[in-house]
C-alpha cells in the first residue's frame, strides 16, 4: 500500500475507512458547512508516500481529494462538489524567517499572531464572459493574482476576436480575505525582529480570524512577480494561500515537565518563598521591595469571565512605574522580559499606528484597502505585555479603557464592526512628563496619562530620586559589585531558569477565595473607606477589586491553591503603598479624585480662590487683572510663585481664564 500514489480511487480508499461518519456529518450540515478536516498524521501512518506527495505538490494531492469527496457514493441526495479538504496537523512547520525558494509549491504550517486583517469579499474564481455578437458565454478559470479575460470567442462559428464582456451574475465566486500574519515574539531568537507575510485565505473559512488572534496557518507556499510603479521587477513577493487555520488560545509558554512541577513546589514549601522571588528578580536594584512585588504579582496574575448578569470580571493585574531618570525602570524592565521569555514588548516611541488598541488603516496591504491593524494589548491577548514609554502611545482613550478594564473593546470605523480581545496583564513604564517630579505640581499634570486611564491600574508607584546618603550607598554598592562580579550579594537568590519555570508555573495556577475571607476583605475595604474626611473620599470600590484581583496574584506566587489571610494582608500593604505615594493630598489625606477625575478636593479649592481673585481684581481694575496684582493676592493666601505659574497655564489651556496684552487676565 505504501508504494501507492495519489489517485482519486486512493482518496476514495481513504475516506471510507477513516473519515466516512465525518464525510456523513458534512453531508447533513451541507452547504453552510463546507470543509473536512483531515489529519496529516492520520495520512501519513496510513501511506507515508501520498503524505510525502501532500507535501511536496499538494495543488494536485488536494484536487484528487477534492474529486473524491464530491463524487463519493452518499445514502442521501446531496453533491459536495463545493465541498473542501482541508489539512489540519502538518508535520512541516516552518518559521516565516526560514521560507526560501524551495518551499514555494510545496505544503507547509506557520504559527504567528495576525497583524492585520481585511473585509471579507466576494474574489471570481470562474469568470464567465459573453460575446457581443453571438451571446456566447466563455468560462475561464481565474488565476490566484491577476484578472484572466479571453480575446477570442468560445463559438468556433463566431470566432469573433475582440474584448468580451464579464457577466458577473453568471460568474462563481467566494469569500476571501486577506490577513497579515506576524511571526511571535516567543518564537524569536535574541535581536531578531519579527518578520510578516501576507496569507490568503478563501471560502468558508474567511472571516474566521482577528486581529491579535495566534494561529497555526496551514497552506501553500506562492511566490509571485513584484511590480513596482507599473514595472515588472526579477523579484518575488511569497505569499500563502491557506488551506487551514487553526486559532490557538494565549501564548507560548516556558517548557514545563513533571519534574520541573515538583521542584517548584518543594520551592514553595518554603514559608518565605515570595520575599525569595522579590529577592531573585532584578537582584542588582537595591530596594523597590514593594515595588518588585507588585510587578510580580502582575506577571502571574490571569483570567476572565463573565458574572451571570454579563458584565465582565477581571482578573489581570495591571502595574504603572513612573520614575524619575537613573531609577532602575530600565532594569525592572529588562528584568521581567528575562523571567517572562514570552513577554510582549512595546515602546510608544516606535509604536505604529494602531498605538495600544487598534487602528483602521490603509496602504499597500490588500491593494491599498482599508483594513485592521491590531495595537500591542490585541497582540498580547493571552499572556502580557511590557509597555515602556507609556504616555507616548496614540490611543484612542475609551479604546483603551475599555481594553484595560473589560479586557476587549470594539472598533466600529471605516465599516469595520470588530470585537478585539486584550486578556492579558500590563505592566507600563514611564518618565514624568517634565522629566523629574516635582512636588509643586499635581501629580495628574505630571503623569501624561487621562485620570480615567490611571485608574484601571491596581498599583502606580512614583519612584523619586531623594537625596539619601544610607540608600545612596547600598545603591552604589550594588553597582560595584555587578561590575567587579562579587557572588556574595547574590548567593541565595533562585537561578533565572528556575525563576523562568517558577513563574511559569505559578500562572497555571487558579487559587479558591474561600467564603471565610469574607469579612476579611470586608474589613480592609472599610478601614481604607474610613481614611476619607467629609471633604475628600479615600477609595472607592475599585479598591475592593484590587485586593481581590493581588491577593489571588499573591497566593499564586506562593503556587496555593487557596488565598489565606496572609496573602490579603500581603496585598493590601502593596495597594497602602501604592495610594501613599499617588492620593494624598498637600493636607496629609486621601483623595481618591486625585487619580480618578485628576484634581483633588485640595487641588479644586486652590481653582476655586484663583479664580475669585481674578474676578475681585479684574473689578477694581477695571475689568482686567493685572498679573502683578493677582501674585499679591494669591501670595496673602499662602501660594508660592511655582503654584501660581501652574493655575494660570492649567486655566488657560481649559479656557476659564484669558489672557490679554500686559500680562492682563480676566475670568472667561
Amino acid at each position: 500500500m505504501d508504494s501507492v500514489k495519489s489517485s482519486v480511487a486512493f482518496w476514495d480508499e481513504f475516506l471510507r475507512k477513516y473519515y466516512w461518519d465525518d464525510v456523513l456529518t458534512l453531508a447533513d450540515n451541507y452547504p453552510e458547512s463546507r470543509s473536512l478536516i483531515v489529519q496529516f498524521p492520520t495520512l501519513n501512518r496510513y501511506n507515508y508516500v501520498v503524505a510525502n506527495e501532500l507535501l511536496d505538490n499538494p495543488d494536485t494531492v488536494l484536487e484528487h481529494a477534492i474529486e473524491a469527496l464530491s463524487t463519493i457514493d452518499l445514502p442521501v441526495d446531496v453533491d459536495l462538489k463545493k465541498a473542501n479538504i482541508r489539512i489540519s496537523d502538518c508535520s512541516e512547520k516552518i518559521r516565516r524567517r526560514d521560507l526560501r525558494q524551495e518551499h514555494v509549491g510545496k505544503l507547509i504550517a506557520l504559527d504567528g499572531i495576525v497583524q492585520r486583517a481585511t473585509d471579507v469579499i466576494p474574489k471570481t474564481t470562474v469568470a464567465a464572459f459573453q460575446c457581443l455578437r453571438c451571446d456566447e458565454i466563455t468560462f475561464v478559470q481565474q488565476d490566484n493574482n491577476r484578472f484572466v479575460e479571453p480575446y477570442t470567442c468560445g463559438n468556433d462559428l463566431c470566432g469573433r476576436k475582440t474584448a468580451l464582456k464579464f457577466v458577473q451574475e453568471r460568474s462563481e465566486k467566494i469569500d476571501f480575505q486577506t490577513i497579515r500574519l506576524q511571526e511571535l515574539t516567543e518564537d524569536l531568537r535574541s535581536g531578531e525582529k519579527s518578520q510578516t507575510i501576507d496569507v490568503y485565505i478563501s471560502d468558508d473559512i474567511a472571516g474566521s480570524v482577528l486581529p491579535g488572534n495566534k494561529v497555526t496557518i496551514t497552506g501553500v507556499l506562492r511566490a509571485y512577480q513584484r511590480v513596482k510603479s507599473n514595472n515588472k521587477t526579477p523579484f518575488l513577493d511569497l505569499c500563502i494561500d491557506a488551506n487551514y487555520i487553526r486559532v490557538n488560545e494565549g501564548h507560548k509558554t516556558v517548557t514545563l515537565t513533571y519534574e520541573d512541577g515538583q521542584r517548584m513546589r518543594e520551592k514553595a514549601s518554603s514559608p518565605d518563598i515570595i520575599d525569595q522571588l522579590v529577592q531573585s528578580f532584578a537582584p542588582t536594584v537595591h530596594g523597590l521591595v514593594l515595588e518588585k512585588e507588585g510587578i510580580l504579582c502582575s506577571a502571574v496574575s490571569n483570567g476572565y469571565k463573565l458574572r451571570p448578569d454579563g458584565t465582565p470580571q477581571r482578573e489581570y493585574s495591571h502595574t504603572l512605574i513612573c520614575s524619575d531618570p537613573g531609577m532602575a525602570k530600565t532594569n525592572l524592565k529588562l528584568a521581567l522580559k528575562a523571567v517572562m521569555p514570552n513577554l510582549v514588548m512595546s515602546s510608544g516611541t516606535g509604536s505604529s499606528k494602531a498605538g495600544l488598541t487598534a487602528a483602521v488603516v490603509k496602504d499597500d496591504f490588500a491593494g491599498g484597502s482599508l483594513s485592521v491593524e491590531a495595537g500591542a494589548l490585541v497582540l498580547a491577548d493571552g499572556g502580557g505585555i511590557g509597555l515602556d514609554e507609556f504616555d507616548k502611545f496614540k490611543t484612542e482613550v475609551r479604546s483603551l479603557n475599555d481594553a484595560l478594564s473589560n479586557c476587549q473593546f470594539e472598533i466600529n470605523k471605516a465599516g469595520f464592526n470588530l470585537k478585539l480581545w486584550t486578556r492579558c496583564f500590563v505592566v507600563a513604564f514611564q518618565n514624568p512628563k517634565y522629566g523629574r517630579f516635582d512636588r509643586f505640581v499635581p501629580l495628574t499634570d505630571q503623569i501624561d496619562i487621562p485620570p480615567d486611564t490611571l485608574s484601571r491600574f491596581d498599583l502606580i508607584f512614583l519612584l523619586q530620586d531623594d537625596v539619601n546618603d544610607e540608600k545612596d550607598r547600598h545603591i552604589v554598592t550594588k553597582i560595584f559589585d555587578a561590575w567587579t562580579g562579587v557572588e556574595e550579594e547574590y548567593k541565595n537568590i533562585i537561578p533565572l531558569e528556575d525563576m523562568q519555570k517558577y513563574i511559569a508555573y505559578a500562572q497555571t495556577i487558579q487559587p479558591k477565595i474561600p467564603e471565610e475571607l469574607r469579612d476579611e476583605i470586608v474589613k480592609k475595604y472599610l478601614t481604607a473607606r474610613r481614611r476619607s474626611t467629609g471633604e475628600t473620599v479615600a477609595v472607592t470600590a475599585r479598591y475592593a477589586e484590587a485586593l481581590l484581583r493581588l491577593s489571588k496574584a499573591e497566593a499564586q506566587l506562593a503556587l496555593s491553591d487557596v488565598v489565606t489571610s496572609e496573602h490579603v494582608l500581603r496585598a493590601s500593604r502593596l495597594i497602602d503603598a501604592s495610594l501613599d505615594q499617588t492620593i494624598v493630598d498637600e493636607k496629609g489625606r486621601l483623595d481618591s479624585d486625585i487619580i480618578n477625575t485628576g484634581m483633588g478636593k485640595s487641588q479644586r479649592d486652590m481653582i476655586k480662590s484663583f479664580l475669585n481673585i481674578v474676578r475681585s481684581v479684574s473689578e477694581r481694575s477695571g475689568g482686567l487683572a493685572p498679573i502683578g496684582e493677582i501674585i499679591l493676592e494669591c501670595e496673602a493666601l499662602g501660594f508660592d510663585k511655582k503654584q501660581i505659574e501652574m493655575l494660570i497655564e492649567r486655566l488657560k489651556n481649559v479656557g476659564e481664564i484669558c489672557e490679554l496684552k500686559g500680562k492682563k487676565f480676566k475670568v472667561s
